[in-house]
């Protein structure tokens, strides 16, 4: 008789080795892979500097892709090795360090802005690089804008060059700017989710997506006339860069149906028609165009150039030991406790970092770049004492405002010396709000109910499935209340501004850079450049000074992963761990648009958050 379990054993045991040996070969394998990128990557970096070459003459090529931004975002080094198609991201600093230095470099000719693949930009950071275009043709050297076709922000950027070149079947995208949201006050009320908002003033409508179905009067007044103004620095600045009539831009923005009805014509001639191109080119013309201008390669087949980052990295980017410092650090994203990646701003991490350079005896004056929309009024705090310890240790620090710096990004901007903005920063939204979300009455829909007991009235009042008691009710409206009695004092002192004159704006009101500088909430219009150069007037060294750029600290380890993987920023473990469990839950009920992510992350549930400032021209 066989021994039938005899063989069952040997039968899975041979499964069981054959499973762990392929296991093990799958590990060497990836490990080995691993490995020799790691080698690979890390000649790379080592030879850069001295593989990298630049034509005796040829043209300073700006390839945007991805993003424009103040920070790049943290990504996971092993998601950049498995995923090649990561978004890009184009740090503004370095792009405008190199336009302007190339506008002086003998090899540099000529520039092509090349926007085919650029996706994302604020209006403020496309007029800082447009501002260095502007100092790069004041050389005497041409710039060429070149795509197949131009999204409303690709053509914001081309328009600060000499020539605008478009495919025939290509289309400019001057469509105008909106603001819109969505209002869940009917599905929650489908899911029986009851959510306690808590603000202070009519203007801070962050929250109304929680309780509303529409705009409120309010909400729809201030949107309105932020994108109003926001389009209105689009608009002239388009006109008056490509010489183009009011007339015939409006007719481009608001009644082109009618013109290609009675034209017959392609979006690309009306828009050259219009004066918003200069040529209509296919790729093959496009490319003679260019060699033209920059010169052709010895192959024939494209243009000599050098592209401009690396043109920073390799011939820009230098630190001189015997001059004085100014230290340049970026406040990016929304503000969340504990400590944040890059892309995102701790409370303790940025504190960290603002507490290092002020203990750096080498940086003579600190420029804070701030973009972001505000988020959690802890962690707000937490920051703004750092740089109110700035001014008590008599070290200058500048503020310089990026494409939003509202809310909680404008909590932390107020101690400093100086604020600078651009004309279309967004700022202001002086104001603060809690939302608590219930869910009893979805689970007495469902047949659950909860039972218990307690020591005192509060020691359940946040539970997830219990209504809110009007004593906790109270308790947060009177912490808001105390909340912006706060903002409105630390405001008042930072700018120097009675209360009394300061109600009137705040609210959570929200103002563009201009608006700003005439209510007194920032001192003056200028770029982050601007900026850096009045910081250094301020320590007394703007005859002879550099830029410190101040970034985490990094392990050896972390290190060769941000050379490895091309990144500026690393990792931090999160001390913003969740410690209420109704939190996440209630984020399951509330899933929405990441401009209200930030909602439920404040140990307090107290927020300094400007969600009408995220807007996309």
């Amino acid at each position: 008789m066989p021994d039938n379990k005899g063989l069952l054993k040997r039968f899975f045991g041979g499964i069981s080795t054959f499973l762990q040996r392929t296991r093990l070969v799958l590990i060497n394998v990836v490990t080995a892979i691993f490995l020799i990128a790691l080698l690979f990557s890390l000649g790379s970096i080592f030879s850069q500097r001295d593989t990298f070459e630049m034509p005796e003459s040829g043209a300073l090529r700006v390839a945007l892709e991805g993003s424009l931004v103040d920070q790049r975002t943290y990504v996971e080094p092993v998601d950049m090795l498995f995923d090649p198609d990561m978004p890009s991201e184009t740090l503004v600093y370095e792009l405008v360090q190199a336009i302007e230095a190339a506008a002086n470099d003998s090899r540099i000719n000529s520039m092509t802005l090349v926007l085919d693949d650029l996706e994302s930009a604020g209006m403020s950071k496309i007029q800082e690089v447009g501002k260095a275009i502007l100092k790069f043709r004041e050389s005497g050297k041409p710039v060429i804008a070149v795509a197949d076709h131009y999204s409303q922000q690709q053509y914001l950027l081309a328009s600060y060059a000499d020539r605008i070149l478009m495919h025939p079947m290509g289309t400019v995208e001057v469509v105008g700017i909106s603001s819109y949201n969505t209002y869940m006050a009917d599905a929650l009320e489908k899911l029986k989710v009851d959510v306690h908002v808590f603000r202070t003033g009519p203007h801070k409508s962050a929250v109304e997506p929680f309780i509303a179905n529409e705009m409120s009067p309010e909400s729809r007044e201030q949107s309105q006339r932020l994108i109003d103004e926001l389009w209105t620095h689009y608009t002239q600045g388009v006109m008056q860069r490509r010489n183009i009539d009011p007339e015939d831009l409006y007719s481009f923005t608001h009644e082109i149906d009618q013109d290609l009805l009675e034209s017959g014509s392609s979006l690309g001639e009306v828009a050259k028609r219009t004066g918003l191109v200069d040529e209509l080119v296919t790729r093959d013309q496009l490319m003679s165009e260019i060699q033209a201008v920059a010169g052709a390669n010895e192959e024939g087949d494209f243009y000599n150039f050098t592209n401009a980052i690396s043109y920073y990295h390799n011939e820009v980017r230098t630190y001189r030991e015997e001059s004085p410092r100014i230290g340049y650090l970026v406040a990016k994203g929304q503000i969340f406790d504990g400590v944040q990646t890059p892309g995102s701003i701790g409370g303790d991490s940025l504190s960290y970092q603002l507490k290092q350079a002020r203990l750096n005896e080498d940086l003579s004056a600190l420029v804070l770049r701030v973009d972001s929309p505000g988020g959690s009024a802890f962690a707000s705090e937490i920051i703004r004492r750092e740089l109110e310890l700035y001014k008590e240790a008599g070290i200058p620090i500048v503020v310089s405002m990026g494409s939003l710096a509202a809310s909680g990004g404008y909590w932390i901007s107020s101690p400093a010396n100086e604020i600078w903005a651009t004309p279309s920063t967004i700022t202001g939204s002086i104001g603060a709000f809690a939302v608590v979300p219930v869910v009893n009455r979805s689970m007495e829909a469902l047949g659950l109910s909860t039972d218990g007991v307690d020591t005192t009235p509060l020691s359940s009042a946040l539970r997830l499935d219990k209504p809110l008691s009007e004593q906790t009710k109270n308790i947060f409206q009177s912490q808001i209340d105390f909340l912006y009695g706060q903002f409105l004092q630390i405001v008042s002192e930072g700018r120097n501004m009675p209360i009394e004159q300061l109600e009137p704006i705040a609210g959570g009101r929200v103002w563009t850079g201009t608006q700003a500088l005439e209510l007194g909430l920032v001192d003056h219009l200028g770029d982050q450049f601007d900026a850096i150069n009045s910081a250094a007037s301020l320590a007394g060294i703007s005859d002879d000074f550099q830029v410190y750029q101040l970034e985490p600290q990094l392990s050896v380890f972390e290190q060769i992963l941000r050379d490895l993987f091309g990144q500026l920023s690393v990792k931090l473990a999160s001390l913003n761990q969740d410690k209420n469990w109704y939190k996440k839950i209630a984020a399951l009920f509330l899933e929405a648009p990441e401009s209200v992510s930030i909602l439920l992350s404040d140990p307090q549930n107290q927020y300094l958050h400007c969600n009408q400032c995220l807007l996309e021209i």
